[in-house]
């Protein structure tokens, strides 16, 4: 689960939400990776509120930050890494089709959220600092 940085002006009744710099808080939820929307708490009107209230949140499956990825080692039938979102489990297998791999197959990758999609991805990981 992700947070939003910045303030939310509430105008009168009848009034979409703004954002900090004066968008409707309706535009900048629909730049939210898909399956994933905006819950923020209510805020009264002519009010400013702070956006850090609101969450990101994603339907299962889906993903708005890197954060919300895991990789997880899948050997059913072959060395696999699948790129998980927290909430979702791992392939299972008959014990007949585990197969033993010389290394991790998640050595060396990572989890990235792809902002195109909504779903998590395996990428390479980064370099180690010096």
């Amino acid at each position: 689960m992700a947070l939003w940085a910045g303030a939310v002006s509430c105008g009168g009744a009848g009034e979409s939400p703004v954002d900090e710099r004066g968008q409707p808080l309706e535009a900048r939820a629909a730049s939210l990776p898909p399956g994933c929307h905006a819950d923020c708490p209510p805020c009264p009107p002519g009010q400013i509120c702070p956006a850090i209230a609101c969450k990101i949140v994603c339907a299962p499956g889906h993903c708005a930050t890197d954060s919300d990825c895991r990789l997880e080692s899948n050997y059913c039938g072959g060395c696999n890494c699948e790129a998980l979102t927290q909430d979702q489990r791992g392939t299972t297998c008959p014990p007949n089709d585990i197969v033993n791999c010389f290394a991790d197959p998640c050595l060396n990758k990572a989890a990235a959220c792809d902002q195109a999609t909504g779903r998590c991805v395996v990428v390479p990981a980064p370099p180690p600092s010096p």
